[in-house]
């Protein structure tokens, strides 16, 4: 499982993510669980583009990490998905990295017809010459359908939005959980639809305590994106009836300016000295 994290304010944007990667098996329950996995990513040096991830961690025996490895090379000058730093858009680089992730998993997947976890690639940054970010949804469902791009909120939407395994993070940022939600109203025969009025309601009164404001300095959406993750992997070690945590391990943080460029705030070095 996962914690993925995006804070977007006026200064940048912010990509976050825990380091877990589960193994599961023909049941789905974890069988083993890793914890140096790369979820975040810089899509070609010297673009103002990365991304995060979540869900299926691997396209067949290839790692998520190995499969975005190979696109910066693609979209230099000159490759079939060629980006010209001078004009481009983050939606025109998201389509292309849509289209060959939606072949790969083709290619890693054809000859099996069973559901799997679906997979997320969230694309955000600056497209040439503008101030203000976009970013842009690559989602590939349980059956393997790569759905079409889109935005995970309006494009004039700023704040903070969590991923996958957020409990704590949408306790803390929204006031409830849809995973408390859902079974609480089930078990007390609340209607569907008051259910859906009620996450509209709590969407609405959210907004107004929310920690991000679009005015605040990148330096603390950093912080409190990086503050977020380490609740969601302090949560996930100690919430009881799990055997071991499925979001830990080293947190990556990404920042991104139109002025600065792309910056890693944290990035694990896999091949540190280890000692001995």
């Amino acid at each position: 499982m996962t914690i993925a994290i995006r804070a977007r304010v006026y200064a940048g944007v912010v990509l976050a993510a825990d380091s877990a990667g589960t193994l599961s098996g023909r049941n789905g329950s974890p069988e083993k669980i890793y914890y140096n996995s790369s979820k975040v990513f810089e899509l070609r040096e010297g673009l103002p583009i990365g991304a995060v991830t979540w869900g299926l961690g691997s396209f067949g025996p290839l790692s998520i990490a190995a499969m975005i490895s190979p696109i910066g090379a693609l979209l230099a000058p000159g490759a079939q998905y060629a980006v010209d730093p001078n004009n481009y858009t983050v939606e025109e680089v998201a389509d292309s990295v849509r289209d060959f992730l939606e072949h790969n998993y083709g290619v890693a997947h054809r000859r099996s017809r069973r559901k799997r976890p679906g997979f997320y690639l969230l694309i955000a940054g600056y497209s040439s010459g503008q101030y203000e970010s976009d970013e842009w949804l690559i989602e590939i469902d349980e059956t393997g359908r790569c759905l079409d791009l889109r935005r995970p909120r309006e494009r004039n939407d700023y704040g903070v939005i969590s991923f996958a395994e957020n409990w704590a993070t949408d306790l803390l940022v929204n006031g409830y959980s849809e995973y408390l939600l859902t079974p609480v109203a089930q078990r007390v025969r609340i209607a569907k639809g008051k259910v859906e009025a009620l996450v509209v309601a709590f969407e609405q009164i959210s907004r107004r305590i929310n920690p991000v404001r679009p005015e605040m300095p990148i330096r603390d959406a950093i912080e409190l994106v990086s503050f977020l993750a380490n609740v969601e992997c302090g949560y996930s070690r100690f919430i009881p009836n799990q055997p071991a945590p499925t979001v830990g391990g080293p947190i990556e943080v990404l920042a991104i300016t139109p002025t600065d460029g792309l910056r890693w705030i944290h990035r694990t070095n896999h091949f540190r000295s280890l000692g001995g």
